[in-house]
């Protein structure tokens, strides 16, 4: 049986924070997030991973519409690789890491580690690609890049009015 130690959480639930480039987002695990035995189902793990990503972009002051929108555009996944190490269970306290290993032209690869009381939970490699509304391969909007290459400082972003 799973001994559940409640976490001290060390910031808000619903903010991220960044270190030098890397986003970490805080999330809890739920009931709706396990299988019958109390353990995290693993298709769980891609919904956090996402989440990371979502709110890294967010964190960059690009808001959700504004790649459709303004930049026409929008990512699809190409390819995940995802290794499982550990399990989780209802009510852990959870961080996502998202770094970006590469911008391509029209691509780039995020490293995501799910991490539980700073152990390695699971780790992603997640490689996107960057589409038009049409559904063609695409150059990746170059706000992307200059603003993640800014990082920490987001005064950069802030100072753009993005939609």
């Amino acid at each position: 049986m799973h001994q559940h130690q409640q976490a001290q959480l060390p910031y808000d639930l619903n903010r991220g924070r960044w270190e030098d480039k890397v986003f970490i987002w805080p999330l809890r695990v739920y009931y709706e997030d396990s299988d019958m035995s109390g353990h995290v189902f693993h298709a769980n793990y891609l919904k956090y991973a996402e989440r990371g990503r979502s709110e890294m972009i967010r964190a960059m002051h690009i808001p959700p519409l504004y790649l459709r929108e303004k930049e026409k555009i929008y990512f699809v996944i190409r390819k995940i690789e995802v290794d499982f190490i550990a399990s989780c269970f209802v009510d852990d306290f959870l961080e996502v890491k998202t770094d970006v290993l590469k911008f391509a032209p029209t691509n780039v690869l995020f490293s995501q580690e799910i991490m539980k009381q700073n152990k390695l939970i699971a780790s992603l490699k997640v490689h996107m690609a960057c589409m038009n509304l049409e559904g063609k391969i695409t150059k990746l909007p170059e706000i992307i890049k200059e603003i993640y290459n800014q990082l920490p400082d987001l005064s950069f972003a802030k100072n753009r009015v993005l939609i």
